[in-house]
């Protein structure tokens, strides 16, 4: 099944998977703007609305995770991928980390 993600659309994969697909393709690669009332109408042949909404809230919380993780270098290396336990800060984020603790600090010594 995984193989044919590259060509979903010209697969053999049941229809409601290739909605799906084609919903999440259109949500990372457009940002959503790909997003339309046809897509919609033909997803709700398959799906019920609180399963559309359920796959939206699925793909935005992974799409946002990976703009966090490429924003501050995060990427994992690929023999770390099934990894457990918290990741090494990157130098570059670590600076951000100790100007937030800082500020926290501070409002919590000026009582706020």
């Amino acid at each position: 099944m995984v193989a044919k993600i590259d060509d979903f659309e010209s697969s053999d994969l049941p229809e409601p998977v290739k909605l799906a697909l084609r919903f999440t393709e259109r949500w990372i690669l457009a940002h959503g703007q790909d997003i339309d009332g046809e897509l919609l109408i033909a997803m709700q042949e398959h799906f019920t609305d609180t399963e559309i909404v359920e796959l939206s809230l699925i793909v935005g919380r992974y799409d946002m995770a990976h703009r966090f993780n490429v924003a501050f270098g995060l990427e994992r290396e690929t023999d770390k991928l099934y990894g457990t336990g918290h990741p090494d800060v990157p130098p570059r984020m670590s600076g951000y980390l100790e100007e937030l603790r800082a500020a926290r600090s501070e409002r919590e010594a000026a009582g706020g």
